[in-house]
C-alpha cells in the first residue's frame, strides 16, 4: 500500500473516518519513520496513539494505532514480522492483546513468523486479536498469481498456535483499499 505520499495518507484517514474505527493497522507503510504529525495526517486526531516497525529501504513497515481514550498500553513487543501491543480497555479494565502482522514472503522465512506469535501467545497468554498480511495462501482462490500451494506452511504455522475460540474486534479496518483480509484474520483466546 505504502503510505509515504501525502494522498495516501489523506485517503486512508478519510476511510479510518468513515469507519469510525478505534483501532487501525496498516501493512507495507514503505516508512522508514513515522512521526505524531504523520499518525495525525493518517488517522486523523482520534486515534493519536501508535507504535510502529520502520521500513527497510522501500518495503514493509506496520504501524498500528489507537484511540488513546477507549484503551491504554500496558506493553508492547516489535518483532521481525509484527508488532504486538497489550492492551487494558479503560472502561472495564478488560486486557486482551492485538498483533499487526507483515509475514515473509519466502518460505523458508515464514516458520519465524509462527515462532514469533506463538512466543506472543507464551508470555502474555490473554485474548488476541491477530490482523494483517500474513503472506500465507490457504485458498486457491486466494492466490494473486500461479503457481502451487504449500499445504505444509498453512498447517504448520496454525498448527502451534492452538486455537480455541474466534472473536471479532469492532471497529476494525479489514480493507484498507480494497484489500481483503478476512481469511488472513486469526483471533484467538
Amino acid at each position: 500500500m505504502g503510505l509515504n505520499d501525502l494522498c495516501k495518507k489523506v485517503a486512508t484517514r478519510d476511510h479510518i473516518a468513515g469507519q469510525k474505527a478505534n483501532i487501525c493497522c496498516s501493512q507495507e507503510t514503505k516508512m522508514p519513520v513515522i512521526t505524531q504529525a504523520d499518525v495525525r495526517v493518517i488517522c486523523g486526531d482520534k486515534l493519536s496513539s501508535f507504535v510502529f516497525k520502520p521500513s527497510r529501504g522501500a518495503s514493509g513497515g506496520i504501524l498500528l494505532c489507537w484511540d488513546d481514550r477507549e484503551r491504554f498500553m500496558i506493553d508492547w513487543r516489535m518483532g521481525n514480522y509484527s508488532i504486538s501491543v497489550l492492551f487494558e480497555d479503560r472502561a472495564t479494565s478488560w486486557r486482551w492483546i492485538c498483533s499487526s502482522v507483515y509475514g515473509p514472503c519466502e518460505d523458508e522465512d515464514k516458520g519465524g513468523l509462527w515462532e514469533e506469535l506463538s512466543s506472543v501467545k507464551r508470555d502474555w497468554g490473554l485474548p488476541w486479536c491477530i490482523l494483517g498480511d500474513f503472506n500465507v495462501t490457504r485458498f486457491v482462490e486466494d492466490r494473486n498469481q500461479p503457481g502451487p500451494i504449500s499445504p505444509a506452511i498453512w498447517r504448520s504455522s496454525l498448527h502451534g498456535l492452538h486455537r480455541k475460540s474466534y472473536w471479532i474486534c469492532r471497529s476494525l479496518i479489514w480493507g484498507l483499499h480494497g484489500a481483503t483480509y478476512g481469511r488472513s484474520l486469526l483471533s484467538l483466546s
